[in-house]
């Protein structure tokens, strides 16, 4: 019988799994947020629970030469949404064109790990919506993204149907 909340070891870390009555399965929860729907986890069913190690593990980018590397195989474009950095937005009526961000393919807090090889491009947008959720494939943080990115304020030129910037920034 599994406990509706205990340790699992993934890697080298340790972290908490409970059961999600809403999602039906099992959730791994980070910062007392459940992973697989963003709910809150509930602390008065198991007292005494760490919420997560502490660790000095400094999180970093990676090294220029395999920045590079990663903008050259992805052809300078992000890995979620594909499009190119530079692609300009609209956020709060300003415009704003999207920059890179070297983000952890596996969220750095379940690997606490900064290999060169675990880095992929990703553009602000699809790095701040994804932040550190888990997902199985790119298709999916795709989705996730495209169902967000309008919520939380980012509207591309094409989103309106025109390309006419004044009508979009009012």
């Amino acid at each position: 019988m599994i406990r509706n909340r205990h340790w699992a070891l993934y890697g080298g870390v340790r972290l908490i799994r409970m059961y999600c009555e809403k999602c039906k399965g099992m959730t791994i929860v980070i910062d007392n947020e459940k992973q697989c729907c963003g709910e809150k986890a509930d602390n008065k069913k198991d007292k005494g629970f760490e919420v997560m190690l502490s660790t000095n593990t400094a999180r970093r980018k990676p090294s220029k030469r395999r920045q590079r590397k990663i903008l050259e195989f992805q052809e300078s474009k992000c890995i979620y949404c594909g499009k190119p950095f530079g692609t300009m937005y609209i956020r709060k009526g300003k415009i704003l064109y999207t920059r890179v961000h070297f983000d952890h393919l596996i969220p750095f807090s379940y690997t606490l790990s900064c290999e060169d090889i675990e880095f992929v491009a990703a553009c602000n947008i699809c790095n701040n919506i994804k932040s550190n959720k888990m997902f199985e494939t790119i298709k999916e943080v795709f989705y996730y993204v495209e169902h967000n990115r309008k919520k939380k304020g980012y509207c591309y030129p094409e989103d309106s149907g025109s390309n006419n910037l004044s009508t979009m920034s009012t």
